[in-house]
């Protein structure tokens, strides 16, 4: 399997509520980035047996 590395920028006050929601919730910042961002990248597809693809650009 291939791996692709992305960089991506974020505003700082999008940052500081992601730090306060991670501490609310207590995960690790980078486990709610992560989840964040997947569920932002993918679409369900209703028309085919409700599979998960990645949104095209």
């Amino acid at each position: 399997m291939s791996h692709q590395v992305v960089t991506i920028r974020l505003e700082s006050g999008l940052v500081k509520a992601y730090q306060q929601l991670a501490k609310r919730l207590s995960v690790p910042q980078v486990e709610l980035f992560r989840e964040a961002l997947f569920l932002a990248l993918i679409h369900i597809d209703n028309t085919q047996s409700g599979k998960v693809r990645f949104k095209e650009a």
